[in-house]
């Protein structure tokens, strides 16, 4: 046969056949010339020189045409068993008979391998290449041992496989296997129904799920026997979950509408987003955005450069912020722990959030302008800097006490301490002044170091001291002027520096007085003894 031939289609037998060029035609020259696509071309002029061409004609029923060499077949010639079949190259088959194993694939994806599988007897197919086979109607298989198995399947590419019906394979060893699924680039995947797989490697695994990306070529494992072939199992982008999207080379997303974009990004939560360079979603409802930003914990958000939510429900915004675990009870209102927290910093890189609105409601935030406008005036309390106790205003511990002052202390019920150190034990009782302390009920004492206090293992009640370094020991007794001491139940001592300078040198200073059973006493630091009713002047 001629080198120089086309194929055209014969009317009067109904099937394409090779012809000459410098055939002339029987037809009108005004009709029509039908020519087979560019691809069975190129198909045909791969197998010259030695050609054959033919029409092959099954039971009066298939009409197809089949092209192969006539020397170098080792398989066998294209054989078409189909009206309006087309075979091309050397084992190229579109017939209704039972495979056997030709081509190794190394895609995981893609391991039917069967070239010459079987057909059921529908026109319209293509197969293009050694061992192409179409095994169902109008499908079309290009290249090396590329097999159609679905109806108005495409497979193109060297062990392309196509086995959903109207599915496309297209790349080497590319496999979309599910119906309406789509497989394009070198080994990619499309196993989910109406899944989309775009990218060396690619996988889209889940229904509708989308995959586009490549991974680490350059460290992709060798086909054996397959200059310059590979495959790279590890760190493909892959879209498992149904509806789930992973876009960028690595990107995984596994979960139901999970969303993953950018390279090596990980969506691996129900409805999570992960948006950044090796961003990760590891939990439902989790958004992350930013170059390794991640969030670990249920509906947790990061964004930002290297953010991290480290809690459920919380909020990581900013470079390297840091949302962590909120626990114990709010300051002074004692609410519970929150549901989670708001970070736009961490630890040694605070931030500040600056054009902030006054808040209004008790749950809104409250800014500088509104805690100056509520700060307590001609009140002041120097503590030159070193801060004590009652800082935190903790010192009131008793029910509707009032402590004020550094280290200041009012333990019982409607007590009050006022002064450094000032100390108020008992319900009602009163202690005001430096070091000050009363212990008893409804006690009082106002002074520095003023104190009131019962008789040795009885607790005193209604007692007085009022003075610099004043004592009144003893329930109801009453210590009044400096360095005074009462000591007994009911006792008085009155006294000080002035009585000092009145009695000094008087006969009254050295006077004792018998009085209703107790005694009377005046003078310097005048000291009453340790009886009931006892007065000292």
């Amino acid at each position: 046969m001629n080198k120089v031939y086309k194929v055209i289609w014969n009317a009067s037998i109904g099937a394409w056949v090779a012809t000459s060029e410098i055939a002339k035609s029987k037809t009108k020259t005004k009709s029509k010339t039908l020519y087979v696509s560019a691809a069975v071309l190129s198909g045909v002029i791969c197998f010259a020189p030695n050609a054959f061409a033919g029409t092959n004609t099954e039971g009066g029923i298939g009409q197809g045409t089949s092209i192969s060499g006539t020397t170098s077949c080792r398989e066998g010639s294209a054989n078409t068993a189909n009206q309006k079949d087309i075979a091309i190259g050397c084992g190229a088959q579109t017939q209704d008979r039972t495979g056997s194993n030709i081509a190794n694939r190394n895609n995981p994806y893609n391991n039917s391998t069967g070239a010459y599988a079987g057909a059921m007897k529908q026109g319209g197919a293509i197969s293009v290449g050694t061992g192409a086979v179409v095994e169902k109607g109008l499908g079309t298989a290009i290249g090396s041992y590329a097999t159609t198995q679905g109806i108005s399947g495409v497979a193109i590419g060297t062990g392309a496989l196509s086995s959903g019906n109207t599915a496309l394979a297209v790349g080497r060893q590319s496999a979309a296997t599910a119906d309406f699924s789509q497989a394009i680039g070198n080994v990619a995947a499309a196993t989910g129904k109406g899944s989309l797989a775009i990218g060396h490697s690619a996988t889209a695994e889940g229904y509708r799920s989308i995959a586009i990306g490549s991974p680490d070529i350059e460290n992709a494992d060798p086909v054996a026997g397959q200059a310059g072939a590979a495959y790279q199992p590890k760190m493909a982008t892959k879209a498992t979950g149904k509806d789930s999207i992973a876009f960028g080379g690595g990107a995984v997303a596994t979960e139901e509408n999970a969303l993953a974009i950018g390279a090596f990004s990980e969506s691996k939560g129900k409805k999570s987003v992960a948006i950044g360079t090796g961003a990760k979603a590891q939990k439902d409802n989790a958004v992350v955005i930013g170059d390794q930003a991640e969030a670990s914990f249920e509906g947790g958000v990061a964004i930002g450069k290297g953010a991290r939510s480290e809690a459920e429900n919380s909020i990581a915004l900013g470079k390297d912020s840091k949302a962590s675990q909120a626990t114990g009870e709010s300051y002074l209102t004692k609410q519970s722990a929150p549901t989670g927290v708001l970070s736009i910093g961490d630890v040694g890189s605070e931030r500040r959030i600056q054009n902030v609105a006054d808040g209004a409601a008790d749950s809104d935030a409250a800014t500088v302008r509104q805690l100056k406008a509520a700060r307590t005036h001609y009140v002041s309390i120097n503590d030159n800097g070193q801060q004590g106790g009652n800082f935190e205003n903790d010192g009131a511990t008793g029910r509707n006490a009032i402590a004020v002052g550094v280290n200041a202390s009012a333990a019982g019920r409607e007590a009050m301490a006022i002064g450094g150190s000032a100390q108020a034990i008992g319900s009602g009782a009163i202690a005001m002044g430096s070091s000050s302390q009363t212990v008893g009920r409804g006690d009082v004492a106002i002074g520095r170091n003023a104190s009131t206090q019962g008789a040795e293992g009885v607790n005193s009640n209604q007692s007085v001291a009022i003075g610099d370094q004043t004592k009144a020991i003893g329930d109801q007794s009453v210590a009044i002027g400096a360095d005074v001491i009462a000591k007994g139940n009911s006792s008085v001592a009155i006294g000080g520096d002035d009585v000092d300078k009145i009695a000094r040198d008087t006969e009254l200073s050295n006077t004792y007085t018998e009085i209703t059973g107790g005694t009377l006493q005046a003078g310097k630091y005048p000291t009453t003894e340790a009886n009931h009713g006892s007065t000292s002047l």
